[in-house]
């Protein structure tokens, strides 16, 4: 208090400072830890109740911040602090990465470089929002900033504030009129869009307000008119988001509306800061202004902020682009419980022949990158056989049920967290996961076997010589080999070749390749129409699917290569295969192993399996919460409900009910079985 007291007097003495001394007052009111509230706001009490207790020392206060703002430069300060700039992502960011290393200079005359220099601390805007927005109007209406008359605190505000709105105008109606908005919203031809009128509305509204002698009533039906057209401007984006699961996402455009929001949230703060209805509103607009403008000055050089502000409309399109593949791994019934498990011992029996022509090509003894790529094609071509032929693979459904995981947590009803349905569906997952787990195993170790003993028996050779069976057999032992770390990294493999899949859907729509392949003139000249027809809706309904599995099946290829290459402990292990290879194995060693041997080999493939569901699941679920903005809060909910419904009834993570199961919570949402 000592501090702010010093700087005060010092103020009061001589009110014709400069900017240093407001430094200095903001460093005295600045709190030990930008987390500690309680001392902010003493801090600012404190200030407010020495101005208002001393007429002189507010009279002095009152010229100081006016002649600083007097002073200055104001439009870029409304224009352009919190405005993501006319740049395109990759240029914004590589700006704010230069920009961390040697930061941008901002010329002096500008009340922005007031802000920068005053607020420099890059966790002030903590304390600056921590504090009752009260206690900033106080200080605010102490200031000078009176808002009585339908005008912006200090006259000196007032045509930095119009001038702003012109300019931010005018940039909403240019941005709202890029082609990609008018693509997206085609019946704009059909009527007056609020984007092409709102620049001509504000300038005409300015004009009324700096006509001399003007009545208030036409200006504030004006300002009310302006209000309805940002309205409808922002359903127009919203308009756009919801056409994209049908007609994709891109970052460009993900980055063009958040600059028209951003442009059109600031215009409506700074019009409400002038013609707003009551004193009060006015001047909490205005607060609100400048606490958003200490976070934005705080957070510009921020990377992570950029990409997460960039990328989480596109992660959350991606997500949604897997819900048609995701649905497919879920069981509700116990007839599709059987038909899962069905589809599960089919991908085993093409994963068992993928673990035959593996020992082949390792026989080869090929170069590194020869035999990564071999084993690549191997994997890819059997991942697509399982989705072409609607088999599958354990551990696949994971990383693919992101999208189903997110819609579940949306209540479209009270518009919030459904973290009861999402509980249910995580029950739901982890018995698909089980049985596929059970109908992979059921063939995929003994088949291999069989296909062992047959190639012996005809042939006279053994598939896996004893050397390559006692390495495949140290390479699952789950205590003495790196098995259940390199199972951990085939999950990530497996959630990034789901996101592949989704973002593979997004380009296929996005770039509307479905329509551009049924008016192909080239195919055309070959091929019927309805021929076409049913190329192009095949490619728009599974070419995520095809890429994701042909990367999933060159990441596992190529793992062990790179490992290998680089002189890591890098590669992968992945439960059927891993199972497959034991069964080849056992084949060859079964009169020389153990029986703790078998067992611990056993116990390394359920491991290893469980490695994979794990880490897969728990990076889409992580991704659906994120889409979702769930909390820390919530996800402890989340996983208390998954537990309590495990104590309670244990048997539907493995088997499903018969009839429908309410969830524990009261006011849960029923999931249709």
């Amino acid at each position: 208090m000592n501090k702010i007291k010093s700087v005060l007097a010092h103020i009061k003495q001589s009110p014709d400072l400069s900017v240093k001394e407001l430094i200095m007052l903001v460093e005295s009111l600045r709190p030990s830890a930008a987390s500690n509230a309680t001392e902010a706001q003493q801090n600012l009490d404190f200030l407010v109740g020495e101005l208002k207790n001393d007429s002189e020392l507010l009279a002095a206060f009152q010229q100081f911040i006016k002649q600083i703002i007097n002073s200055k430069n104001h439009i870029r300060l409304f224009t352009e602090l919190g405005i993501s700039p006319r740049r395109s992502f990759i240029t914004e960011l590589l700006r704010r990465l230069n920009e961390r290393i040697l930061p941008d200079y901002i010329d002096k005359q500008e009340l922005l470089s007031v802000i920068a220099d005053t607020f420099y601390e890059h966790d002030d805007y903590q304390w600056v929002e921590a504090v009752n927005p009260d206690t900033w109007c106080d200080l605010f209406e102490l200031m000078g900033f009176k808002a009585e008359t339908n005008r912006m605190i200090v006259d000196e505000f007032n045509p930095s504030l119009l001038s702003s709105a012109q300019i931010i105008a005018s940039r909403i109606t240019s941005l709202g009129l890029e082609p990609e908005m008018i693509i997206r919203l085609p019946h704009i031809e059909n009527y007056n869009s609020p984007f092409q009128v709102l620049s001509y509305e504000v300038n005409k509204l300015v004009e009324l307000i700096q006509t001399p002698n003007q009545s208030l009533e036409p200006i504030l039906q004006l300002y009310k008119h302006i209000l309805v057209m940002l309205t409808q401007c922002r359903e127009a984006i919203d308009n756009v988001r919801r056409g994209q699961k049908r007609t994709g996402v891109s970052i460009s455009l993900v980055y063009l509306l958040l600059r028209i929001e951003q442009n059109i949230e600031r215009l409506g703060r700074l019009l409400g800061s002038i013609l707003g209805e009551t004193k009060e509103l006015r001047l909490t607009l205005a607060v609100e202004m400048f606490t958003r403008m200490i976070r934005f000055e705080n957070q510009k050089h921020g990377v992570r902020q950029h990409i997460q502000e960039n990328t989480e409309m596109l992660a959350y399109q991606v997500v949604e682009h897997t819900s048609q593949t995701g649905e497919h791994y879920i069981t509700n019934t116990p007839k599709q419980y059987y038909k899962f498990l069905l589809q599960s011992m089919a991908g085993g029996l093409i994963i068992s022949f993928t673990t035959w022509l593996k020992f082949i090509l390792a026989s080869l003894k090929a170069a590194p990158l020869v035999e990564g790529f071999l084993f690549s094609l191997n994997y890819a071509g059997s991942f697509i056989a399982i989705f072409v032929t609607h088999s599958t693979l354990a551990t696949k459904q994971p990383s693919m049920t992101a999208s189903a995981l997110a819609s579940a947590l949306d209540d479209q009803k009270h518009h919030t967290i459904n973290l009861d349905k999402t509980a249910e569906l995580i029950v739901k997952l982890s018995r698909s996961q089980f049985v596929s787990f059970l109908g992979n195993l059921i063939i995929v170790i003994p088949l291999p076997y069989l296909i062992a003993w047959a190639y012996h028996h005809f042939t006279g050779q053994l598939i896996v010589n004893e050397a390559v069976a006692l390495k495949t057999v140290k390479s699952i032992d789950p205590v003495h080999s790196l098995s259940v770390l390199y199972a951990a990294t085939t999950g990530v493999f497996l959630f990034i070749s789901g996101i592949i899949n989704g973002f593979y859907d997004n380009v296929i729509h996005y770039g509307n390749v479905g329509k551009r392949i049924r008016n192909y003139r080239l195919l055309q000249k070959y091929f019927s129409q309805q021929s076409i027809d049913k190329i192009s809706y095949y490619v728009e309904r599974n070419y995520g699917g095809l890429m994701g599995n042909l990367f999933l099946g060159f990441f596992l290829g190529f793992a062990g290569t790179f490992g290998q290459i680089a002189g890591l402990p890098f590669d992968i292990r992945h439960v059927t295969l891993a199972g497959g290879s034991f069964a080849m194995a056992y084949y060859t060693l079964g009169d020389y192993l153990s029986g703790i041997t078998v067992a611990t080999s056993l116990l390394g493939v359920f491991l290893i399996g469980l490695m994979n569901f794990l880490v897969s699941f728990s990076l889409s679920l992580f991704v659906a919460l994120r889409s979702r903005k769930v909390n820390f809060k919530q996800t402890g909910e989340l996983f208390t409900l998954v537990l309590a419904h495990f104590f309670a009834k244990p048997l539907d993570f493995f088997y499903p009910p018969r009839k429908k199961n309410l969830s524990l919570a009261p006011d849960s949402t029923l999931i249709n079985e």
